[in-house]
């Protein structure tokens, strides 16, 4: 019978293992038999002595493997199968590592284009990027060295010698954004709860995160550095509650307040309220009228995209999420209580849901989002409905839920709330409407909430629009001043890269509720495979 290969390396391996044992020969012969039954037999290793550290390392472990690894697979004894690939097989994975090879070249050569692009804009800006949040908070100085380094560096400046190493900070751009006149605005805040506001509103007092938290805070907006600014407007924004947040939101869209209080209330958050009243009553510490900045301006001012967020937080921070939102900077005080608050169950008792059936949906909190579910419902009850007469229930529905913001100390209920009430669907101005308005208001009572560029409206706020038409026309049978025409803000500007249009391409998916956009991805599913 012919000598196997591997028979010599057999042979030495035996002599080896034959020689290790010579060194015990003579004790073992000298062995009973209940000697061996009782007694533990002596191991080789421990012949001499007992255990010992060996002097090795892991890397040389490491080396010698792959050394073996490697003689082995000369001699074709790892993976024989590997002797029977076909030559079709070999060419289909040699295509297959090229196709890689490929894509991973093309790969390298985006992210290095990706990279320049992103150092540019850095270098144009000016500004510099940190990765990660917290960073993006412990790098830069609280307020009070903020305020310090101001203090140091005041007879520099007076010389001429800015410090240059951030951009310039417009202050008349700031002072050019706020919003003037006489506004009735919304707020939702909830009390206690998971994710509960994290600032407070209460009847004569209102303060942001840091306040309430005793983080240092700046005496006013004029007062932030233009990155610091950039970074708490941004993370405000995208949600992200940061310890130094010093912004309140507002909102000019009931829809917006009242499906954000549903949502809050399905959450387990009590109470969950909705403030709304003429902002131009509340004041600052020192006793001067609050100012208020309409979001989207200073997202512009402070120029929030100039810095790199991640792909997925700038979605969250694109300028067409804020249309709706207003911003007050710092503590504020209610003295006269002018804004008014009342429960999101209130509301619902007094016939929310029988003014906007669409709104009772069971599990509203599992929605996709709050914006998609926005964007769902404005197509709704706006995009893709027909305008509806007012019924005079309906009316008589939205006097009920506009008592709520009536002030203790006045005479009639406030008209812009009415009308904020009747506008979340689509509407026909009929003679029935025009009657009821002038039945139940006043001019001065209409005319208390109209101010200077309220006609200018983002295009996906239909509700705003509706709400400015009913008012428009209020004013015309009160006999005011003729409003202006809506003036729509489109964004980027074009036939579709404007607001409206970005909406409309989530209207595939933008459902309220989780279980309506598995529904609707699943339709669109089949549809496709049928086509």
């Amino acid at each position: 019978m012919p000598a196997s290969p591997n028979s010599s390396a057999f042979s030495s391996i035996l002599e080896m293992s034959s020689s290790s044992a010579e060194f015990d020969t003579d004790k073992r012969a000298t062995m009973t038999p209940s000697t061996v039954s009782t007694e533990t037999p002596i191991l080789p290793w421990k012949a001499h002595g007992g255990w010992k550290p060996l002097d090795i390392k892991l890397s040389d472990i490491a080396v010698n493997r792959s050394k073996r690894r490697q003689k082995l697979l000369s001699k074709q004894i790892i993976n024989p199968v590997a002797k029977e690939t076909t030559d079709r097989d070999r060419e289909y994975y040699a295509e297959l590592l090229n196709n890689h090879k490929k894509l991973k070249k093309a790969r390298l050569a985006r992210v290095a284009t990706e990279k320049l692009v992103k150092a540019q804009k850095q270098k144009s800006n000016q500004i510099c990027t940190p990765a990660i949040e917290k960073e993006l908070e412990c790098s830069l100085p609280s307020a009070e060295e903020d305020h310090q380094e101001k203090v140091t560096k005041a007879p520099e400046s007076a010389e001429g010698e800015n410090d240059t190493s951030e951009p310039k900070f417009n202050h008349i751009e700031v002072k050019e954004c706020l919003a003037r006149g006489r506004m009735f605005l919304w707020r939702t805040h909830s009390l206690d709860g998971i994710h509960r506001s994290s600032g407070y509103s209460g009847p004569v007092l209102y303060l942001p995160k840091s306040l309430r938290t005793g983080e240092d805070n700046y005496i006013s907006i004029l007062d932030l550095r233009p990155v610091r600014g950039q970074i708490m407007l941004g993370m405000h924004l995208k949600w992200s509650n940061p310890k130094l947040d010093e912004f309140l939101s507002w909102t000019n869209s009931l829809l917006f307040s009242i499906v954000h209080a549903l949502g809050r209330h399905e959450k387990g958050q009590e109470p969950v309220l909705i403030a709304f009243g003429d902002i131009s009553a509340l004041i600052t510490p020192d006793g001067q009228q609050v100012p208020f900045y309409p979001a989207n301006t200073l997202h512009k001012v402070f120029n929030v995209l100039g810095r790199d967020w991640g792909t997925r937080d700038e979605q969250k921070l694109q300028p067409r999420m804020s249309t709706h939102e207003i911003l007050s900077f710092g503590e504020m005080r209610d003295p006269n209580s002018a804004i008014c608050h009342v429960t999101i169950e209130m509301l619902v008792g007094h016939g929310l849901f029988q003014l906007v059936p669409v709104l009772k949906v069971d599990g509203l909190f599992k929605r996709t989002g709050l914006y998609e579910s926005l964007v769902a419902l404005r197509s709704k009850l706006h995009y893709e409905a027909e305008a509806v007469k007012p019924s005079t229930e309906e009316l008589g529905v939205c006097q009920a839920l506009a008592s709520f913001s009536k002030h203790p100390t006045a005479n009639e209920i406030p008209f812009h709330a009415f009308a904020f009430f009747l506008a979340p669907k689509k509407r026909k101005i009929t003679p029935k409407y025009q009657n009821w308005v002038s039945a139940n208001f006043t001019a001065q009572n209409a005319q208390a909430g109209i101010f200077p560029g309220m006609n200018v409206i983002a295009d996906n706020l239909p509700e705003v629009a509706q709400y400015y038409e009913l008012v428009k026309e209020a004013g015309n049978v009160l006999g005011l001043t003729p409003m202006l025409d809506i003036s729509l803000v489109t964004g980027r500007g074009g036939t579709e890269l404007n607001y409206k249009g970005d909406d409309k391409r989530i209207l595939k998916y933008a459902v309220i509720t989780v279980e309506l956009r598995d529904s609707k991805r699943r339709k669109l599913t089949l549809a496709i495979i049928l086509t």
